[in-house]
């Protein structure tokens, strides 16, 4: 579940998230609970500011992601204190050591989830954006993104349409139904010149805050509509990362 934001500008980082947990009973993908206030983004670094904004599973064998997080931001300095990459190792480090030691639910036992990692390094004055994927329960390569907008999560399926401009089945049948591998993986890349392209690298902080709110609050309205369990939902967090005042919650965490 979960609709996920970054925004990368040249003063630095907005990361955002709904707040919709869904608890499953089994594989079939039945719910027994929803819950609107779950928390998805998360300082592990101050010296230097690093974050993340979290979707797909929300824990790893009963930990939650505030959980993970909290051990990351106490290994500092030693794991996370010395810029993005190191950041990245010990997170990857984390959720290997995690996934191998967890009692997992059977319906779950290697979690899916992907991080949109955003902050700085000791050594430059501009932020990066980072996306680090896991698949049961083992962490992919780190991929740096070059996009100021970012999104993630199955609750952000309307901001695939209007952003995006495409809607994320028309991928999936692209690559189901063109057989020339080469072509269909070319009109792919054609469709994805299709994104609005919205976020200027000069844009004010401030306003990047009101666009996050804008696009999830868009996202949770028409989750409300699509359908009897909606994908995104509840309570939107909303944080923001510079250089010089480092990570501060806008609106949701603190507890």
């Amino acid at each position: 579940m979960t609709a996920i934001i970054a925004i990368r500008v040249n003063d630095g980082i907005v990361l955002a998230a709904d707040g919709r947990t869904l608890i499953r009973r089994n594989s079939n993908g039945e719910t027994i609970a929803g819950f609107d206030m779950a928390g998805k983004v998360f300082p592990i670094s101050h010296q230097p500011a690093i974050a993340f904004a979290s979707c797909g599973a929300g824990s790893i064998g009963g930990l939650s992601m505030r959980f993970i997080a909290a051990e990351l931001l106490s290994s500092q300095p030693s794991a996370t204190g010395h810029g993005m990459r190191a950041s990245l190792e010990s997170m990857a480090a984390l959720i290997e050591r995690r996934s191998d030691e967890a009692v997992c639910p059977a319906h779950n036992a290697r979690p899916d989830f992907d991080w949109l990692v955003g902050g700085y390094d000791q050594e430059t004055p501009l932020p990066s954006l980072w996306r680090l994927q896991v698949r049961h329960g083992r962490p992919l390569a780190p991929e740096r993104l070059d996009q100021h907008l970012v999104w993630a999560g199955e609750g952000a399926y309307a901001i695939d349409r209007l952003i995006g401009g495409v809607a994320p089945e028309l991928l999936d049948i692209i690559r189901r139904e063109v057989a020339d591998r080469p072509t269909a993986e070319r009109l792919v890349q054609v469709l994805g010149r299709l994104q609005l392209d919205l976020v200027h690298p000069e844009m004010p902080l401030g306003d990047a805050v009101d666009f996050v709110r804008l696009l999830l609050g868009t996202a949770i309205g028409i989750e409300r509509l699509r359908g009897a369990v909606p994908s995104a939902g509840g309570d939107i967090s909303i944080a923001v990362i510079d250089r010089h005042r480092g990570f501060r919650y806008i609106t949701g965490e603190p507890l």
